[in-house]
């Protein structure tokens, strides 16, 4: 990913400087390593540092047209129909840049609805004197503001408006709580004095007053789709995915994609060959990961599959390797470089620098991830919205067969899906019941109470959505949370795709009948019909996926979890208690089966806060009962 960061003066007589832009320039340069520049504008400044990944002629920012200036991080997924609204021809090729800045000349505000792709950007108008911040729909590309009396402050990355704040600031407790539930991080960060642009939004700044907020894209305004057939929907899921695919391959440097034998990362490789082939380019590159310590974990014989049949072998990493070479180190804390967010550990760094040279390796800047198949294309079988779509509709022989055909293939009661069927009727009504967390979740997780639902009920047009949309809308919610919450990548020089977020392809999805998706005993309907005789067949037909949590157990039962439980923590009493915290500890040292991913992030939480605490960054919280 590139970075954009600047300033805005509240008071525009206020001028800003070189000297106010240098540091903060220099704490995002590793992730625009290519080039970069700064412009002062009276009371505002621009940044932008530079990756330079695509094929299109790369422009200088900040860029200005008229009196708007922009700062673009990011790409463009509907770039061709741009292309054609403003009849560009291929041969004049402008940039994605030109293409937001033009939009924006000429749609003004509403121009935000008709961008679609992965992106953060700022313009500034000059004639106005308004900023604004907008980030993309699923929120791939995060955006942070930092906002006082002075001035306000936005930034790529968490870290430099942390350490460019000179003051002490306080630990927003709601926020590290809802790390533990279900509920999604839109608008927060970690700390109560910087914010994220919420996905999908853009907030307008302007002299002397309070950021406002809008939202600029949502699910409600899709209609539903109706085909004719099975054959139909086939071919469009391969329309939208090949054009997903292909936009993500736009590169100037070699294409890299994850294979982990799943079905998603073999859905990119194999579409992503068939694109290749029909242009007589070579084929992209492969990383997979394997462990053999993990029971199922050695995925080999179904990454073989894929690699057997594009006749090409990509790079291998083996985590059991790895971690054989670093137990020393494994719940350590991560201290450097400075960590804004709480959940990395030492180790985290020396596995992602393996992964960062194997990609130098390959000279490739640009990786392909599968984030998203699991939610979007039905790998999770959960029935209440194909039901609650037939109940909306007053289908209700239809609802009564298919809760049936779903109690018979979960093992379920009636009941128990039907109370599934009942929530998701109720949140048409009251969104914010999504909000509502088990009060047992974890026995050990102090309960935070709190009413902030703003950015929440803002961020759909909720009570317009059928139940079906209303799940994909839900989702979009919690995938975004994750990349605001995910952290400062830890290398430069690589940036990320994820072919199966893409808009049209989400909002195909979320628009067609349910069942066409999934349906009762038949996870990724779709996604398994559509690629027959493009995917293998033994990866469309296999059941499960490993997911590594015996690594997880065997790293809480290490001496250095043993040495963290044993010590004080400043988080007692603020979000856990003690006792049965260290009481789940024992029943997993012990062996008895346990949420252990929670509990590692329990103690990644506690080592981050510590070190926040003793670097003055966040003033120490004081737990409830003192």
């Amino acid at each position: 990913m590139s970075a954009i960061a600047g300033i805005f003066r509240r008071d525009i007589r206020e001028r800003v400087d070189g000297d106010n832009l240098r540091d903060l320039e220099k704490a995002i340069m590793f992730l625009g390593p290519d080039e970069g520049s700064s412009r002062a504008l009276g009371p505002v400044g621009l940044i932008h540092r530079a990756l330079n990944t695509r094929t299109d002629a790369t422009v200088s920012q900040p860029f200005r047209r008229g009196t708007a200036w922009i700062v673009f991080d990011g790409y463009l997924s509907n770039r061709d129909e741009l292309l054609n609204r403003f009849g560009h021809t291929s041969r004049e090729d402008p940039t994605d840049v030109d293409l937001v800045l033009s939009c924006h000349e000429k749609w003004g505000l509403n121009a935000f609805e008709r961008i679609e792709g992965a992106f953060a950007f700022c313009v500034w108008e000059m004639a106005t004197q308004r900023l604004f911040l907008a980030r993309d729909p699923m929120g791939i590309r995060p955006l942070f503001l930092r906002s006082d009396p002075h001035q306000h402050v936005w930034c790529s990355a968490l870290e430099p408006l942390v350490l460019g704040a000179n003051r002490t600031l306080t630990l927003n407790c709601k926020h590290v709580h809802k790390l533990f539930t279900s509920q999604p991080c839109l608008d927060t960060t970690c700390y109560e004095e910087i914010l994220a642009v919420p996905p999908g939004m853009v907030v307008a700044l302007r002299p002397e007053s309070v950021p406002i907020r809008r939202r600029f894209w949502s699910l409600a305004a899709t209609e539903p789709i109706r085909l004719h057939s099975d054959a139909d929907y086939e071919e469009q899921f391969r329309l939208h995915l090949t054009r997903s695919v292909s936009q993500c391959l736009r590169s100037r440097t070699t294409v890299t994609a994850e294979l982990s034998g799943g079905l998603d990362s073999s859905t990119i490789v194999c579409i992503a060959d068939r694109i290749r082939g029909n242009e007589n380019q070579s084929l992209i590159e492969t990383i997979s990961y394997f462990d053999t310590d993990e029971p199922s974990g050695d995925e080999r014989p179904y990454i073989a599959m894929v690699e057997q049949q594009r006749d090409k072998v990509g790079q291998h990493i083996s985590f059991a390797d790895f971690r054989r070479l670093h137990q020393s180190t494994e719940l350590q804390p991560l201290t450097t470089p400075f960590q804004a967010s709480p959940g990395r550990f030492a180790h985290n760094l020396q596995r992602q620098s393996i992964i960062h040279q194997a990609l130098r390796d390959l000279n490739s800047r640009v990786l392909l991830s599968g984030l998203g198949g699991d939610e979007f294309l039905g790998g999770v079988p959960y029935g209440a919205p194909e039901i609650a779509d037939h109940l909306f509709a007053y289908r209700f022989v239809a609802g009564a067969k298919s809760l049936l055909a779903w109690s018979i293939a979960r093992q379920q009661t009636i009941w128990s899906c039907w109370e599934e069927v009942s929530a998701l009727l109720r949140a048409q009504r009251l969104p914010t019941s999504m909000l509502e967390s088990p009060e047992t979740a974890f026995p050990w997780l102090l309960q935070q109470r709190s009413s902030e639902t703003g950015v929440f009920t803002e961020f759909s047009d909720w009570p317009a959505l059928t139940p079906s949309q209303l799940t994909y809308e839900w989702l979009r919610s919690k995938l975004a949370s994750q990349f605001t919450i995910a952290g400062t990548p830890l290398f430069g020089g690589t940036e990320t795709r994820y072919p199966l977020l893409d808009l049209s392809l989400f909002r195909f999805l979320a628009s067609i009948p349910r069942d066409q998706v999934l349906r009762a005993g038949e996870r990724r309907r779709l996604q398994r019909r559509a690629l027959h005789g493009i995917v293998p067949a033994g990866i469309l037909t296999r059941r499960t996926k490993w997911f590594g949590l015996r690594e997880a157990h065997e790293l809480l039962r290490s001496e250095s979890a043993n040495e963290v439980l044993a010590q004080d923590w400043l988080t007692s009493g603020l979000f856990f208690d003690m006792k049965l915290l260290r009481q789940a500890h024992r029943n997993i040292v012990t062996g008895n089966p346990g949420p252990a991913l929670p509990l590692q992030m329990a103690i990644a939480l506690e080592q981050w806060l510590r070190k926040q605490v003793e670097q003055g960054t966040i003033a120490t919280p004081t737990p409830r009962s003192a």
